[in-house]
């Protein structure tokens, strides 16, 4: 009965953003002759062996809306990132290549200071979430992450986002923004975290903290430029905590087991190269099911 429930709950959510969506694109909509004879050239390009490069998944300046769900469990927060896997052919050929992804193969504490101490509670693309403890002011706590380029093409380093929080301070070395990770190559780098709070007593202190590894070439950007909640039901509440780049963190309160709380997040593809969605990271948690709405792989 519960697989129905959450079966229903799944179809009811697709359903509402359906009919979002298709009033947002009725705003926009082509008239109808306009809209066969484009359909009838496009399939006699196909049949003449042909393609169209202006077809593309993503391209430069578009928006796509995301609606993602949070269902069932109990009172937490829950970090996340929006995957994508990179176009390297043309745009325009019929079989276009997509392969490869960047991603941390590996991640875990390395060493700590004045009596620290830390564990990775998850990875997974390029998000990083740990659990770090000051036993003093003094304390810093550091994690080596391996990130792994299996694209056939080198990527950049961006930039590290983490969620904002006045009481830490994050260091990342054996990497800067214009660094290059060639294709097939991998690179080690070490991510302290160092407490900096005003509040010198009650220690030891632990803070859970989360960061996500930003690449883009030439520093054109595919990120969240904006993140709401969209729905609550059966008396839950939620609320989005923190976005940056495409990571999300937000903080949610179920009241029941039927709740459901969901989100509406808006991607944006600043840079000049095709993006195709590849799924979602989240931080792993047994009593909540993710589902994800007006996307999906591919």
């Amino acid at each position: 009965m519960k697989d129905n429930n959450n079966f229903e709950e799944d179809n009811n959510i697709d359903n509402e953003f359906k009919t979002y969506y298709e009033d947002e694109q009725a705003k926009k909509r082509f008239p109808t002759f306009i809209l066969i004879f484009l359909i009838l050239t496009f399939g006699l390009m196909l049949a003449l062996g042909l393609s169209f490069s202006a077809i593309k998944l993503m391209n430069s300046n578009e928006t796509i809306n995301t609606l993602i769900s949070s269902l069932t469990g109990d009172d937490n927060k829950d970090k996340y990132i929006i995957t994508y896997a990179e176009n390297t052919g043309d745009g325009g050929s019929k079989n276009q290549n997509i392969s490869g992804r960047l991603y941390i193969s590996n991640a875990s504490f390395y060493n700590a200071t004045n009596g620290g101490s830390g564990t990775v509670t998850y990875f997974g693309g390029l998000m990083l979430t740990t659990k770090s403890t000051f036993e003093n002011k003094n304390s810093t706590v550091t994690y080596k992450i391996v990130i792994k380029n299996d694209f056939n093409v080198s990527k950049t380093f961006n930039q590290l986002f983490y969620n904002p929080n006045e009481n830490v301070k994050y260091t990342l070395s054996g990497i800067k923004k214009g660094d290059i990770i060639g294709a097939g190559k991998s690179v080690e780098v070490y991510l302290t975290v160092e407490y900096v709070g005003e509040d010198n007593s009650n220690f030891p202190k632990t803070i859970e903290s989360s960061s996500s590894l930003n690449f883009e070439k030439n520093d054109n950007i595919l990120h969240i430029v904006d993140a709401e909640l969209y729905k609550a039901t059966n008396d839950s509440e939620g609320k989005v905590l923190y976005y940056g780049g495409l990571m999300l963190e937000t903080e949610n309160t179920f009241k029941t087991k039927s709740s459901t709380i969901t989100y509406k997040v808006t991607i944006k593809n600043d840079s000049d190269e095709i993006k195709t969605y590849n799924g979602i990271n989240y931080n792993t948690n047994g009593d909540v099911k993710y589902t994800v709405s007006g996307i999906k792989e591919g």
